[in-house]
């Protein structure tokens, strides 16, 4: 007896795959990034006095969302990272059914497995960033597919209402709605009012409610240029190699996130079909997203308000990888294997950091030295380590956030020596974790009696004393 299996229960076995993956290596991640660890502790702040935020740089859905699940299960190194896992999950479905209305239905199935399987997209959901719920944004592109191509103005509806809230998580969401609603304008112009007015509830309560506060709708922009050109000190030594590598950086980021093979393939088809007369609504539309946001993201890259980082991918990858949906087709079993291996195995070779798809420390000895914190610890002291091992100790130090002093990298950060010295000066149950010959491992060993707990390289973790204190000597700027 022959069984068929449809192509919608395909698709519901490979989410059951991906979810059987991502929790058998689920115990092995570890959140390394500094924004996936800042967002939280910025959650559990909002959570202590809940409020409409009003301005900020960063956008205030994410942080609602992450509230909703923390007040769940309030653990601030799991509860983010389950959450991200449970909506990339959501994500597979609606990523499918576009790719199989507006591309390649016998390719849909095995691009929505690269998608599903992209090393950049599959690590950043194992931590709370804003890039994963932002990119659920691939049900509004659905919602909009289906609105066009069946005339369905509920569908318009509901891909307004959805890009509106992606809108409260990114930015890139504001320029997606902008680019299309013109888009639609050319020959859907009652469909493009309705989008729009939708779309844009978001983005202009933002700018009203940021003018309110600060006096300028900009804010958020304002801050973004702020902490990249002054803090970071971004452009500080730009030469001719730094320039290169700013306009290259997203395109081959782009390649590792899909894979050599289907970045050949969407090249040869995205130039192709554009051309051809048939290619209209909703594939021309990804055309052009996509095409801009490259331009955008090298040209701020070259600029210098765009840091380098994989992370931000996203966008890209969702509006280019369905152009290879047309050479990726089951037929061709050989093909599709080798790519899988390719674009996972590649990600553990490429001399790039931040790109394989588990997201570990690179070196573990590292990771042990956060069990070593006394039980009894009530604040921690940690001391700027790289933005990986640095934030990572934070989350796991299971001392609540308020509690912990972290001394940030950026070349402009203040160095906090006055706070540090206060909280030694007032508290007990002090605990931190230095680097040899820091500002301030200096301050801590000139002037307090601390207990070495641990010690690994360079890193020292110690218990400072109650008391006896040395003498000390009030540090200036």
């Amino acid at each position: 007896m022959h069984f068929r299996i449809t192509k919608n229960k395909q698709i519901l076995i490979l989410i059951l795959i991906i979810g059987i993956i991502r929790i058998l290596l689920f115990p092995f991640s570890q959140i390394i990034d500094a924004d996936a660890v800042t967002r939280t502790f910025l959650t559990q702040e909002w959570m202590e006095h809940p409020h409409w935020i009003m301005s900020g740089i960063w956008l205030p859905l994410h942080y609602y969302i992450n509230a909703l699940a923390l007040w769940i299960w309030n653990d601030p190194s799991l509860t983010p990272s389950i959450l991200n896992s449970l909506l990339a999950l959501f994500m597979i479905f609606p990523f499918y059914k576009l790719v199989n209305r507006e591309f390649s239905k016998e390719g849909a199935l095995m691009i929505t497995a690269i998608f599903a399987l992209s090393p950049i997209l599959f690590r950043n959901q194992f931590m709370g960033l804003s890039e994963t719920p932002y990119l659920l944004l691939v049900h509004a592109m659905n919602c909009l597919s289906i609105g066009l191509r069946a005339n369905k103005n509920s569908a318009i509806v509901m891909a307004g209402l959805l890009l509106t809230l992606a809108a409260g998580i990114r930015y890139e969401a504001w320029l997606i709605i902008l680019i299309t609603t013109f888009y639609l304008f050319i020959k859907h112009f009652k469909k493009a009012i309705l989008f729009g007015l939708l779309a844009g509830i978001f983005p202009l309560l933002w700018l009203l409610t940021n003018y309110i506060s600060t006096g300028s709708p900009f804010t958020s922009l304002e801050g973004n240029h702020h902490w990249t050109l002054e803090v970071m000190n971004n452009n500080a030594h730009v030469d001719t190699e730094t320039y290169l590598r700013r306009i290259w950086f997203f395109p081959f980021s782009l390649m590792i996130a899909i894979g050599p093979i289907a970045t050949v393939d969407a090249v040869r088809n995205w130039v192709a079909r554009i051309t051809t007369p048939r290619f209209k609504d909703v594939r021309y539309l990804f055309a052009i997203l996509f095409i801009f946001f490259l331009i955008f993201f090298i040209y701020n890259s070259v600029k210098g308000t765009l840091l380098l980082q994989h992370r931000f991918i996203g966008t890209l990858v969702l509006f280019f990888l369905p152009f290879a949906s047309y050479c990726m087709t089951s037929r061709k079993p050989l093909r599709i294997a080798l790519h899988l291996v390719l674009i996972i195995g590649l990600s553990f070779i490429y001399n790039v950091d931040n790109i394989s798809p588990l997201p570990r420390l690179k070196d573990q000895k590292f990771a042990h030295l956060v069990e070593t914190i006394p039980p009894d610890t009530d604040y921690l002291i940690l001391d700027f380590y790289g933005w990986d091992y640095t934030y990572y100790w934070a989350v796991e130090s299971g001392i609540p956030y308020q509690n912990i002093i972290i001394v940030e990298g950026a070349k402009n950060s203040p160095d906090r020596l006055n706070e540090i010295e206060k909280l030694l000066e007032t508290k007990d149950n002090v605990s931190c974790i230095v680097k040899d010959e820091s500002p301030v491992a200096r301050l801590i060993h000139d002037h307090y009696v601390a207990e070495i707990l641990d010690r690994c390289g360079d890193v020292t973790i110690k218990k400072i004393a109650s008391s006896p204190r040395l003498p000390f000597i009030h540090i200036t700027k």
